[in-house]
């Protein structure tokens, strides 16, 4: 199973893309409140590349302790003219397991 690392998003989407970041959130029936996440953009690229949208993937969110859900990749956004991911969308299945 891939790992990939977040961050809590502290930042406006337009921000973290200059900074070669990129921005996400992770949603699902376990989660009671969504989290707005920021990823590096290679990482994610990737992750993204091996998984794609049907495989699970482990992200580990590391401004919270011990925080690791197993999430599918849910949606993308891509630039129309350059196809660089703008955003993505994680979403944790009731049958992945949080910590």
């Amino acid at each position: 199973m891939f790992e990939l690392l977040a961050k809590i998003r502290k930042e406006k989407p337009k921000a973290l893309r200059k900074k070669g970041l990129l921005p996400a959130v992770l949603y699902g029936p376990k989660i009671k409140k969504s989290l707005s996440l920021e990823l590096d953009y290679k990482a994610f690229e990737k992750a993204y590349q091996q998984a794609g949208e049907s495989s699970l993937l482990k992200l580990l969110i590391k401004d919270e302790p011990k925080k690791e859900y197993q999430v599918l990749i849910h949606e993308v956004q891509k630039d129309p003219l350059t196809g660089k991911f703008l955003h993505v969308d994680f979403y944790q299945p009731l049958t992945g397991r949080r910590n």
